[in-house]
């Protein structure tokens, strides 16, 4: 995702998940959230900062115990981070 509540995405870490979708020829569309969120927020503000982005799945009704998804979805998105957990990091920290 690109912005949630007090939390906006790392440049460089949305261009690894930008590279990594080109990889795959994977359509895909920035997240804005006006209210919720994950995480990424408390991981992106520890220590000296982590470059951060987050990548959900596509869901209806997150809000309770159950949702509602795609299985292809699931795959896709499955697929999208295994790509970004095999391409390179180029940002400001150096190599992964």
């Amino acid at each position: 995702g690109l912005k949630e509540e007090g939390f906006l995405a790392h440049p460089a870490t949305l261009d690894l998940v930008k590279r990594a979708a080109k990889a795959l020829r994977m359509k895909h569309q920035w997240l804005i959230r006006e209210s919720g969120g994950s995480d990424a927020r408390a991981v992106r503000a520890s220590r000296r900062g982590v470059p951060t982005a987050v990548v959900a799945i596509p869901a209806r009704r997150t809000g309770g115990p159950l949702s509602l998804l795609s299985a292809a979805d699931l795959h896709q998105t499955a697929a999208l981070v295994r790509q970004i957990l095999t391409t390179p990091y180029t940002g400001e920290k150096g190599s992964r």
